[in-house]
């Protein structure tokens, strides 16, 4: 599970960079955390949650074992769905700029986040043994939403200061 979230990543420097040297007039610093944004959106939250959306709905049961969970709850379809979801607003952040994206951001962070605190509850409160991919899933559910969030902030204080 943590090759995906590499490849991900990874995606997301790459793509941003060929767009940044495919596009020599959009340089500047607001240009460049755009577009970072942009990759971010669509492969972080897009593809990311596709990927999820499969994995919880098709192997639920190597889901549950590499979260350190039982298997066949109930909640895996939800979470699947909610996955779905969060995945084709992500997609769609590559046509829908502006409020939309915002909007995108805002949710999904909120999402991931929480399901962030209710992991590290059950870590604290249960002294439940962290499975292999705890502390992965700790820093995509705590960490990476608020930078997700400070960049998107940043960047629409950097929008509507020029204009």
């Amino acid at each position: 599970m943590q090759t995906p979230f590499i490849i991900w990543l990874a995606s997301l420097f790459i793509l941003t960079f060929i767009h940044i040297a495919r596009s020599p007039g959009r340089r500047s610093f607001k240009d460049i955390l755009e577009t970072f944004l942009l990759y971010f959106t669509v492969i972080n939250i897009g593809l990311f949650s596709l990927y999820n959306f499969f994995a919880y709905l098709f192997f639920p049961s190597e889901v549950a074992g590499f979260r350190g969970y039982e298997s066949s709850s109930p909640f895996q379809f939800e979470l699947a769905m909610a996955y779905l979801a969060f995945g084709i607003l992500g997609v769609l952040c590559f046509w829908e700029r502006g409020d939309f994206s915002f909007a995108t951001v805002i949710g999904f962070s909120l999402f991931l986040f929480g399901s962030g605190l209710g992991h590290l509850r059950d870590y604290i409160r249960f002294a439940k043994e962290r499975s292999q991919g705890a502390d992965i899933l700790l820093y995509i559910d705590l960490i990476l939403p608020l930078i997700l969030l400070i960049l998107t902030l940043i960047q629409r204080r950097l929008c509507h200061a020029k204009s």
